[in-house]
C-alpha cells in the first residue's frame, strides 16, 4: 500500500504533541489523520479495531513462522547412500 511521506515542517509539532500525550508518532499521526478524515468526510475510523486486526494477523505469521521453523528443527537427517 502507498505511504505518503509526512512533510519535514510537520515533524517538530508532531514530536513535540506525541511526547506530550505519551504516545508514539506514528499513533498520533494516525489519530490526527483519523480525526480529520472524519470531519471531512463523515465517516468513523476505528484506530483500535484495525490496530488489534493488524496485531492479531501479524501474531498469526508470527505463530506460523515458530512453527515452521520448529518442523525444520525436527527433522531427521537422513544420510545419503552412496
Amino acid at each position: 500500500m502507498y505511504s505518503p511521506k509526512i512533510n519535514e515542517v510537520l515533524i517538530p509539532e508532531l514530536y513535540k504533541l506525541a511526547k506530550e500525550k505519551g504516545m508514539p508518532m506514528t499513533r498520533m499521526a494516525d489519530t490526527l489523520l483519523a480525526d480529520a478524515l472524519e470531519k471531512q468526510t463523515g465517516n468513523r475510523i476505528d484506530l483500535i479495531r484495525e490496530r488489534k486486526r493488524n496485531t492479531s494477523y501479524a501474531a498469526y505469521i508470527f505463530r506460523v513462522m515458530r512453527q515452521q521453523a520448529k518442523k525444520e528443527e525436527n527433522k531427521e537427517v537422513v544420510p545419503s547412500e552412496g
